[in-house]
């Protein structure tokens, strides 16, 4: 079997450690192999290097189709056409080119394998325009989704994807385990968000458990972010923070030591870390919740359970986590709030080119405010401030059960699961998974594509119910 793997580029992220995983399970099953992507080139893989699969490519970048700058590649490599391609991220909307790549490969009648992470869909209205023409999502019986999550999946079988096409891949969760003598010999109450605070991280959230916390509890985050937007919102918190003298330091990892003499790397900070902390708002495949106990770290922090009830299925508890941080609506400036909710629907509708009605904003508003309170981490960032400084000024008794959780779960030094208990997530079991899955598609009859409604995967994701406002 030869088998191309694609995607935009190998730079340090998510997906490109999915690939380096699914490029060393090939290898150990002996199945020839290479990856397309733009630079940088990555060390002991076998790789060709095609810019025009980057990000943001101009048109007149590309003379050629991607499809035949790939199969240009791949028989220069093969001596041949693959026997299976298999894509990953088709419909992230980062190049105007991928809409037409997925329809050549389709086409071809060649088995492809389609593996999302992200969606343009999914609370990314700038991608969205990307994503041209209808034939986005294609069907046919050598074509098969492999899904990081059982949410995505889902989603788009209620958009008509057949079941026999779709396939859940978990990510394979690898690593080196802590020395035993530094997992067990942390500094006391330092809570470490292993994360680059971007705003889906929900970073508000650290802001106020480090109000609540019990004295002496110190918070970290690790990076900043890259990009100048979310920058920008970092920046506002830890301002936020040094001005109230509140225990949490941004982007600590190579700058600052999390003790005095210790190093500044992210190793050393994970070593001294007594807890590992999650407050994000959303995420795809849900890796902050499993290494930590790969690491032998206790987890704290936000549930996502479209995402865990993944890991509870394999008998996996990954932390001590709480649902949400209820906010009376006697706390709130409910006229404002409201406002602000309508005008960011309407924003994120036009943007997706669709039309917006009072009913959805009234269906989001029910939601929102369901129970009558609002969930903190639904809160934007300026109703966040606003609670924390209620919280600093002694009038929020309504947060007390949370002040109480904190003293009792920071008292907790153990992790609620053990590594052993990761053999769903392994890259043995990761290659068994991939293997299976390359042979269901090599094995199905060839047959020309048919195309799921694009307007039906969009109505998926753009939904009043599924609005949050630190993913708009």
């Amino acid at each position: 079997m030869k088998v191309a793997l694609i995607h935009y580029h190998l730079r340090t992220g998510g997906v490109t450690r999915v690939i380096s995983n699914q490029s060393a399970a090939l290898t150990a099953l002996g199945i020839d192999h290479l990856i397309l992507s733009a630079g940088p080139a990555p060390a002991n893989v076998p790789h060709r290097r095609i810019e025009e699969l980057d990000y943001q490519i101009s048109p007149d970048r590309i003379s050629n189709s991607l499809f035949h700058l790939l199969l240009a590649a791949c028989e220069q490599h093969f001596g041949g056409p693959p026997d299976l391609w298999h894509l990953h991220n088709p419909t992230l909307g980062k190049n105007t080119h991928f809409p037409a790549l997925v329809k050549d490969l389709a086409e071809s009648q060649t088995p492809l394998i389609l593996q999302p992470h992200d969606f343009a869909e999914d609370n990314r209205p700038s991608n969205y325009p990307g994503l041209t023409g209808d034939d986005l999502y294609p069907v046919a019986p050598q074509i098969h989704y492999a899904f990081i999550n059982s949410r995505d999946q889902g989603l788009l079988e209620n958009a008509g994807l057949p079941p026999t096409n779709s396939h859940l891949l978990p990510n394979a969760v690898v690593g080196e385990e802590l020395p035993k003598d530094s997992a067990n010999s942390p500094s006391e109450n330092l809570v470490l968000y292993p994360v680059r605070g971007i705003r889906r991280k929900n970073l508000g959230e650290v802001v106020l458990l480090a109000a609540l916390a019990p004295a002496g509890t110190r918070f970290a985050v690790s990076l900043a972010p890259e990009n100048e937007v979310w920058q920008d919102v970092h920046d506002r918190w830890e301002q936020f923070s040094q001005q109230r003298n509140l225990p949490v330091d941004f982007n600590v990892t190579d700058r600052i030591p999390p003790v005095e003499g210790a190093g500044t790397d992210y190793q050393t900070w994970l070593e001294h870390a007594s807890h590992l902390l999650t407050t994000s708002v959303a995420e795809g495949f849900g890796l902050a919740f499993l290494e930590p106990i790969l690491k032998g770290k206790p987890l704290l922090g936000r549930d996502l359970p479209e995402i865990t009830d993944d890991f509870h299925q394999e008998g996996i508890q990954p932390g001590r986590l709480y649902q949400n941080i209820p906010i009376p609506l006697s706390a709130l400036d409910l006229p404002t709030l409201r406002n602000l909710l309508r005008e960011r629907l309407l924003e994120s509708y036009q943007q997706y080119g669709q039309s917006f009605h009072d009913d959805q904003l009234e269906e989001a508003w029910q939601t929102l405010t369901e129970g009558d309170s609002v969930d903190f981490g639904k809160l934007p960032e300026p109703f966040q401030e606003e609670i924390i400084q209620q919280a600093l000024a002694g009038k929020t008794d309504y947060l007390d059960d949370l002040r109480i959780w904190l003293m009792e779960t920071l008292a907790e030094t153990e992790p609620t699961a053990r590594p052993g208990q990761l053999g769903s997530y392994s890259l043995h079991r990761s290659q068994a998974d991939l293997e299976a899955l390359y042979q269901t598609a090599i094995s199905a009859p060839a047959g020309s594509p048919s195309w799921l409604n694009k307007e039906e995967v969009l109505k998926q994701y753009l939904s009043p119910t599924r609005f949050h406002f630190l993913r708009n």
